[in-house]
C-alpha cells in the first residue's frame, strides 16, 4: 500500500493515504522486460503465476492500462496453457480463470494477486493515469507484481525506492 500511496503522491492534488486493512505480503515487485521479446515476457509472467497457485493464491489478475492492452496481453499469453478471460463490461469473472482486465474496470475488484502489465502503454504523469495506476495497485490482498520495459513504465522512478523490488536488467537508481 505504502507504493500506492507514493504514487498518488505524484498529484498537486492531496489526497487522504490509503491504510491496509486485511492485505498482508511482501512488498510489490517490478520486473523489467524486454517488450520486443514478447515470449520472454509471457514466459516471465507464466512462471510467476505458477508460482502464485503453489503459494495458493488463486485470484489473480492481470491488469493491463487499456482494453486494446489487455487484447495484447491476452495474445501474448495464448500460448501458455494458463486458464484466461478477458474481462469487458458486459462479463462476468468466471471462477478458477486469470482475469486479464483493463485499469478503469478494475475498480472494486479484490484479488489475492494483481500483475500489472505495460508492453507499450506506460502510465503518464496525467491525473487520470496516475489515478488508473492507483487503482491497479490497491487490487491485490496479498501480491503486487509489474511488468515493464522501465520503472518508469509505472512512474516508479518517481518514489521512494524502498518500496519496491527491482528484478531484471534494471538496477535501482536512487
Amino acid at each position: 500500500m505504502e507504493l500506492a500511496n507514493d504514487i498518488l503522491a505524484i498529484m498537486d492534488e492531496e489526497l487522504p493515504q490509503v491504510e491496509p486493512v486485511v492485505r498482508s505480503g511482501p512488498k510489490p515487485v517490478f520486473h523489467q522486460v524486454n517488450q520486443s521479446d514478447q515470449e520472454e515476457m509471457a514466459s516471465v509472467i507464466e512462471k510467476d503465476i505458477r508460482v502464485l497457485h503453489e503459494e495458493n493464491l488463486n485470484s489473480i489478475a492481470i491488469i493491463g492500462r487499456t482494453a486494446s492492452e489487455c487484447n495484447r496481453i491476452k495474445k501474448i499469453m495464448e500460448k501458455s496453457d494458463l486458464p484466461l478471460q478477458l474481462l469487458n463490461e458486459q462479463e462476468d469473472m468466471i471462477k478458477g480463470q486469470i482475469a486479464i482486465v483493463p485499469a478503469y474496470l478494475s475498480k472494486g475488484l479484490e484479488f489475492d494477486a494483481v500483475l500489472m502489465v505495460s508492453i507499450d502503454e506506460p502510465y503518464s504523469e496525467k491525473e487520470l493515469d496516475i489515478k488508473l495506476l492507483y487503482v491497479g495497485m490497491t487490487r491485490p490482498m496479498h501480491r503486487l507484481l509489474l511488468y515493464g520495459a522501465a520503472p518508469s513504465s509505472f512512474l516508479l522512478d518517481r518514489i521512494d525506492p524502498i518500496h519496491i523490488e527491482v528484478k531484471g536488467t534494471m538496477q535501482k537508481t536512487h
